[in-house]
């Protein structure tokens, strides 16, 4: 398994993968091995944390985290979603049909490419090789 992480609430986490910690703060994303030894602390209190898991050899998955603020509108398809993380925008689909999202809503682009426009941060979850996974 590989992994993929970003705290998305609270004041920051000390992770420890295999002995070695590392302090994740908001929406940074970070990977480690998924089969790795791994214990949380969260920094302040409860946290809320996006994981993203994929098995080894059959696919990958990135996560990167883009703020709409900048008034650049997000595109998505394939074999990517969108997770709002905060604040909030709005979805256009290829076919006219549109859907506002708020925190935590997931969009995956299923038939076609939606554009996002709005406020506040989205992560964007990219999977890759996923035709070769067959089982």
């Amino acid at each position: 398994m590989a992994a993929s992480d970003a705290l998305v609430a609270r004041d920051g986490l000390t992770l420890e993968v295999d002995g070695s910690e590392q302090v994740m703060t908001p929406f940074e994303p970070f990977r480690f091995p998924g089969q790795a030894r791994t214990f949380a602390r969260p920094i302040g209190g409860p946290v809320r944390i996006l994981n993203v898991m994929t098995k080894v050899n059959r696919m990958s998955a990135g996560i990167t985290v883009l703020d709409l603020d900048d008034g650049k509108p997000v595109s998505i398809a394939g074999a990517t979603c969108l997770v709002q993380l905060t604040g909030g925008s709005t979805a256009h689909a290829g076919d006219g049909a549109s859907a506002e999202l708020l925190p935590l809503d997931i969009l995956t682009p299923r038939p076609r490419v939606r554009l996002i426009a709005g406020t506040g941060l989205v992560a964007v979850v990219r999977m890759e090789n996923y035709r070769a996974y067959r089982d």
